[in-house]
Parts: structure tokens; sequence; C-alpha cells
């Protein structure tokens, strides 16, 4: 949410970059969704370049792993990230706390 979130006042791209990164270590860079999350964070703070070698990092892991369709949305995220355009997840527009 710090680094996709749509609404400016939520994202905090360096919160997001050293949250992602602490992640990425814990797990040894074994997971595709943790690079997922840490280019995210490297766009949504103008690091385009560290965010798209990450995507790609990802996209060689979820590729390996078998994991296609995280593979297809890591082409998209490369493709956004070296247009110079941060991920939004309007998707989280969508979700409503219950009464």
């Amino acid at each position: 949410m710090f680094a996709t979130y749509p609404e400016e006042s939520v994202r905090n791209g360096t919160q997001a970059v050293q949250l992602a990164e602490q992640a990425l270590k814990l797990s040894g860079g074994k997971n595709p969704i943790i690079f997922r999350t840490l280019a995210a964070a490297y766009a949504e703070s103008g690091r385009f370049p560290e965010a798209v070698d990450t995507a790609q990092r990802g996209l060689e892991l979820a590729t390996s792993q078998g994991n296609t369709d995280l593979a297809t949305e890591f082409q998209s995220y490369i493709l956004l990230y070296r247009a110079g355009t941060p991920l939004r997840d309007t998707s989280l527009t969508n979700v409503r706390s219950s009464p």
C-alpha cells in the first residue's frame, strides 16, 4: 500500500523501499512476490532503473518457478517502469471497511 495505493496521502516510497528490502532479505530472495513489491516501491520513489532491474529479477524467478501468470505481470510492470510510471493498484480503492 505504501507504494501502490492510488491516493497520494497513503503512499510513502521511502518506507515502502525500507520494508520491501527487509522482506527480500528475510525471504532469501526466493519469493517473486517480494520482488514485485520492491520494484513497485523503487518506482514510487522515482528509482525507475532499480525498479526495472528488480522486476526483471522477479520475472526470471517467477519463470523458473513455473509461475507464468506472475511472469506475465512482471513483463507489464517492466514496460511501466521503463516509461517512468509508478504502479497504482486501483483494486485497493474498492476495499471498504465493514460496518
